[in-house]
């Protein structure tokens, strides 16, 4: 393996398919070279166009074979954006890819319900929710000091995280919460804000038949709550799961994991790229370490996250960076990659060295390819995806590889 750390003046180029390598090669080194370009922030495509809301066969870059719950997701505005129960899910932040995620209890959105028990607790439901949507969240008034409001589960012992929404209405007196009817009570009161929903996560390791609620300590003190979710943790860390389902009077179960993947089947135009020499851009964050996939493919070539912040680019032989360039906990990284039709490799992660081997395998027998995600249901990124560039026949300089992904 080499690391370049200066401008490649290679004789390697791809094969003669494509115009724009070879000595009259009219590449930038920048995305606008790709032929297929989708940009979930922006809701933008080039080459081609994603649809969301249905999963259909109608020629769209990804179809998804992992969703199977309609739930909010955040956007970038801070608000939260609502999904269907089929195809990719998609807001102004991209789209995310996180694990099946466990949720416990009923009526998440509706406090008044008779799965909650109250004492010296009002309740009504005529709140405007965490998503805009009027009377959509429950308002809480204590009718006297220590008030409470909680819901019985049975669930063996586990780790739990709890991210209900919040905002203070009226007073200014302590607000716990708590997972075992309040033998251990999580003061949250510094983290409210009078008029404003919060979003206010916490933990408890270890916990058996959570009962699970909320306390008002000082009486005519009122709260709005909504999506009161209760869930386990992501890959053994306590982190948001990002996902927000309307739960009602049954048991949710699982927040299914999303699987956006090109298939040779589907009417789409991008599963046949990865057969033969490319080359790929990604963009976007997780918030686990050492784990997921940039885009995998049922063949020989992937890209996907390794331990030590590393990132790797296989082609049955494998290229991996070495310098620690991935950026963890929510930070946003670019990768590029390329390979041409000789086995020639090169990657880049957000500027750095550039790393190329020889070897590398084309692909020809590869069904699909599935992006942020490594191929099983408990490994996705467990972040987002906020751009996505792929096209065959691309090879890039070195310079041009640092120039993209810087």
């Amino acid at each position: 393996m080499t690391i370049l750390r200066s401008p490649l003046r290679s004789p390697i180029r791809a094969p003669l398919y494509n115009p724009l390598v070879g000595p009259w090669s009219t590449l930038t080194g920048t995305i606008a070279d790709f032929t297929y370009d989708i940009n979930f922030v922006a809701n933008t495509v080039k080459g081609g166009f994603q649809t969301y809301g249905n999963n259909n066969n109608d020629g769209r870059f990804f179809r998804d074979s992992g969703v199977a719950n309609a739930c909010f997701i955040p956007n970038s505005a801070g608000g939260l954006t609502s999904t269907a129960a089929l195809g990719m899910r998609r807001s102004t932040k991209g789209t995310p890819s996180f694990q099946n995620i466990g949720t416990l209890g009923l009526w998440n959105r509706d406090l008044t319900a008779g799965s909650w028990t109250i004492s010296n607790m009002g309740t009504a439901k005529t709140q405007v929710g965490a998503d805009g949507a009027a009377n959509s969240a429950t308002l809480l008034t204590a009718s006297a000091t220590n008030a409470t409001i909680t819901q019985a589960t049975t669930s063996a012992s586990a780790n739990r995280v709890m991210i209900p929404f919040i905002k203070r209405v009226t007073g200014t007196g302590n607000v716990f919460l708590t997972f075992d009817n309040f033998t251990t009570p999580i003061d949250i009161t510094s983290q409210l804000v009078n008029g404003t929903y919060v979003k206010t996560l916490v933990t408890q390791t270890a916990v058996t038949n959570p009962t699970f609620g909320l306390q008002l300590a000082t009486s005519g003190d009122q709260v709005a709550v909504d999506f009161f979710n209760v869930t386990g943790q992501l890959q053994s860390l306590n982190i948001d799961p990002m996902h927000y389902p309307t739960i009602v009077g049954s048991a949710f179960g699982s927040i299914f994991h999303e699987t956006p993947w090109a298939l040779n089947t589907d009417a789409g135009p991008l599963s046949g790229i990865i057969k033969g020499a490319y080359a790929a851009y990604w963009q976007g964050y997780n918030y686990v370490t050492d784990i997921g996939g940039l885009w995998v493919s049922d063949g020989v070539t992937n890209c996907k996250l390794l331990t030590g912040n590393n990132v790797q680019f296989s082609a049955s032989v494998n290229l991996n960076t070495t310098g620690g360039e991935w950026k963890p906990n929510g930070q946003l990284n670019k990768v590029a990659a390329c390979m041409d039709a000789s086995g020639n490799m090169a990657l880049c992660v957000n500027g750095g060295a550039v790393y190329t081997r020889t070897g590398g395998v084309l692909s020809p027998s590869a069904t699909h390819f599935v992006l942020s995600n490594n191929g099983a249901a408990t490994l996705p990124l467990n972040g987002w995806t906020e751009r996505f560039a792929i096209d065959q026949n691309l090879w890039f300089t070195a310079a041009q590889l640092q120039q993209m992904t810087t």
